[in-house]
């Protein structure tokens, strides 16, 4: 989660469901919640639905370890038919972003290149890929879902368009995310020099190396780079998280496209 209780409490959203967790952190975090919700939504006794819990986990099991995080951070990717596997890769690296408490600072940006029409034409179901307008809108109201909030609500994102660019401020300009057309495999990452971190999936590795190595050729400093394990269509929740090497048996849009395809049949 990238914003704390009270940010989330008094951002005004009208819930038609509030889940919470059997355990007493628990009821704890539900009791917490409520007390800074209370005056904003009148809930009924229907609306509140509890769910079992899990493992606990001990202060030894899972200990507290800040994180660090950058102004600007940046990835890329064709984000077609968003999946499970695009929104984990979105919220590591929205989570990665140094958010400014106010404003009136330095925003914090996101820039993420996403994949033009001319480059996807020889995917393959290629009829079926989404249009890189549809796939940016998609992406922005993803972000909006987790970062998009303020005492305004969510709606009425202010976006700005233009032919190569479309760029979304939240929370009143605190955020701004820069999605723009990517027509190679660099992208912004060799054209902007002021960003910090690339979030990379395992199977696009070699690509952040390949992005330091050019961005040195410009006298310019490397990104770090934060990898995202693949999320494989096959883990489930009772079972350990698997990367495979061939990357077969992933989340994609490839096989989004082919049911859509099959379905069409």
């Amino acid at each position: 989660m990238t914003l704390d209780l009270h940010t989330f409490a008094t951002a005004y959203y009208p819930w038609k469901q509030i889940f919470h967790v059997d355990s007493e952190p628990g009821y704890q975090l539900f009791s917490s919640y409520m007390k800074m919700y209370e005056h904003i939504q009148t809930l009924r006794q229907g609306q509140l639905t509890v769910v079992e819990s899990g493992l606990p986990f001990t202060e030894h099991a899972l200990p507290h370890t800040p994180s660090k995080t950058y102004p600007v951070v940046c990835l890329g990717g064709t984000f077609d038919h968003l999946h499970a596997g695009h929104k984990l890769l979105l919220t590591a690296a929205a989570i990665l972003l140094e958010i400014p408490e106010s404003s009136s600072t330095v925003p914090a940006r996101f820039i993420i290149g996403v994949t033009g029409d001319e480059l996807l034409k020889r995917k393959k179901y290629a009829e079926f890929v989404q249009s890189w307008d549809l796939r940016v809108t998609n992406v922005i109201e993803f972000l909006g879902s987790i970062l998009q909030l303020s005492k305004s609500g969510w709606a009425g994102l202010d976006i700005t368009k233009n032919e190569d660019k479309v760029v979304a401020k939240f929370r009143d300009g605190a955020i701004e995310i820069h999605c723009v057309v990517l027509r190679d495999a660099f992208g912004p990452t060799i054209t902007e020099e002021e960003m910090d971190v690339l979030v990379v999936s395992g199977e696009t590795r070699s690509g952040g190396d390949a992005v330091n190595t050019r961005r040195r050729g410009l006298g310019w400093h490397d990104l770090e780079i934060f990898e995202v394990d693949v999320l494989d269509a096959e883990d489930s929740a009772d079972g350990p998280t698997k990367t495979k090497q061939d990357f077969a048996t992933k989340i994609s849009s490839t096989a989004i496209r082919e049911k859509k395809a099959e379905a069409r049949k």
